[in-house]
């Protein structure tokens, strides 16, 4: 079928365009949930591991002090004989005192990290969740989401639209050659490839994709589920993109493919 500066090979192929493209906004949706619930859980465990590492500090700062007050008890109880000795030396508790002092230094360093890599964290999480205003783009988080919601809501509606004029002008096709006989018009730029897909094609092809998605999900992520669910109308009870009722997206079910 030719349409001005479009070969529509198939039409129906437009209502499958238009239920995959719901078919992938599914798919960043669920990805996109689950990497902000992988985000919070690194985010929760690394700040798991700074309280820990706090607590072991406060252990060592506590040491230390005990160590100071045996130091300075031992000091005190010092008295020094005619060749200048002191008894007792306290060496012993001045080792300790140097002992405990590295140990806090030692844990603060790692609290020092322990603290700046959770910072790092947070403004690296905050930055994929900022919802972006007039001077910057929005993070990942909100990107991913208006490419599912409002980007998609757009290319269907879109399509849907490619979809009723392609339908009128066929059903428009079919009444008028109703009343003309005689010579029957074809496109003659139409060759064997523009045959419409046969149905053991279509699903070759639907699979072969979704089949990519699925291991691209599987290859780049953990634990997220494939996407195989697709809009479903309650009262005519068929994919939104063949929907006959005109109904909205919210009023849309879900339903698997599989």
């Amino acid at each position: 079928m030719e349409f001005g500066d479009v070969f529509v090979r198939d039409p129906s192929s437009l209502a499958e365009l238009n239920n995959t493209t719901e078919y992938v906004a599914d798919s960043l949706l669920k990805i996109e949930e689950s990497v902000d619930s992988y985000l919070e859980g690194v985010k929760t465990v690394l700040e798991e591991q700074r309280d820990a590492i706090k607590e072991k500090l406060d252990e060592a700062e506590e040491k230390l002090s005990e160590a100071e007050d045996d130091l300075s008890s031992c000091e005190a109880s010092q008295t020094e004989d005619e060749d200048g000795n002191y008894t007792p030396s306290c060496n012993w508790e001045r080792r300790a005192v140097e002992s405990a002092r590295r140990g806090v230094e030692e844990w603060q360093e790692k609290y020092d990290a322990a603290c700046r890599i959770v910072a790092e964290v947070d403004y690296e999480i905050e930055n994929y969740r900022d919802m972006g205003g007039a001077l910057h783009p929005p993070g990942g988080k909100y990107f991913i989401q208006y490419l599912a919601g409002e980007h998609t809501d757009k290319a269907t509606e879109s399509l849907r639209g490619c979809i009723d004029i392609i339908t009128e002008y066929h059903e428009a096709s079919v009444n008028e050659s109703d009343r003309v006989t005689g010579e029957i018009l074809e496109n003659p730029n139409k060759t064997d490839d523009d045959k419409p897909l046969s149905e053991d094609e279509k699903m070759f092809r639907f699979g072969e994709l979704s089949g990519k998605v699925i291991d691209n999900q599987a290859q780049n992520s953990r634990n997220i589920a494939d996407a195989n669910r697709v809009m479903k109308c309650p009262d005519c009870g068929r994919p939104k993109a063949l929907c006959i009722c005109g109904n909205v997206r919210r009023d849309m079910k879900i339903i698997n493919k599989n």
